[in-house]
Order: C-alpha cells, then sequence, then structure tokens
C-alpha cells in the first residue's frame, strides 16, 4: 500500500495532525480513509483541487479542508486591495508573475 510506504521512517502512531497530499483529489481521499482506521484520532488536512468535493471530505473525517483556488484568489485579493502588504513574499511573488509552486 502506498501510504504505508511513505509512513515509514516516522512515528505515525504519536502523531497528532497528518498533511495529505497526493497528486489528485480522489487518491487523497482514499488516503485519508485507510490513515483514518489506523489514526483515528489524529486531525487530518488536505488541499483540493475540486471545490465540490469539500463535504464528502469532511464526511470522510477530514478536518480542515483548503482548496487551492480559495486560497490564491484570496492571496491575490490581499495584494490587490491591501497594498500595504505588498512588502510580503507572496504579494512580491503575485505582483512580478514570479511563480509561487507552494499554492
Amino acid at each position: 500500500m502506498a501510504e504505508q510506504k511513505s509512513l515509514e521512517g516516522v512515528n505515525e502512531t504519536q502523531a497528532s495532525s497528518v498533511f495529505v497530499n497526493t497528486p489528485d483529489d480522489s487518491q487523497k481521499l482514499i488516503a485519508v480513509l485507510n490513515l483514518k482506521q489506523e489514526l483515528p484520532s489524529a486531525s487530518f488536512i488536505v488541499t483540493m483541487d475540486n471545490a465540490s468535493l469539500k463535504q464528502t471530505y469532511y464526511s470522510a473525517g477530514v478536518t480542515h479542508v483548503l482548496s487551492r483556488d480559495e486560497i490564491a484568489s484570496k492571496l491575490l485579493a490581499s495584494c490587490i486591495f491591501e497594498p500595504d502588504d505588498a512588502r510580503s513574499a507572496v504579494c512580491r511573488h503575485v505582483r512580478y508573475g514570479l511563480r509561487y509552486s507552494t499554492i
């Protein structure tokens, strides 16, 4: 199982939070469902591409669901409408057209 391989070398029995980051939303959902069996008390955090799956993630037991599009649009709006924050690294990346790959 891919999730087991990614957990090798970490102390998952004492994990209080798990950030699930796989290439697509369906893989994230499957990973959450599988990991939830092994870590029932941990809080789960995922980023999603398809905002229509937000409630599905919550139903699967995910604690925090973050939409990449929502995050990106809020950061962009902040840079545009709050010019005092333009000194932050994110705003500089957005204003000068640099790619900010962690969003």
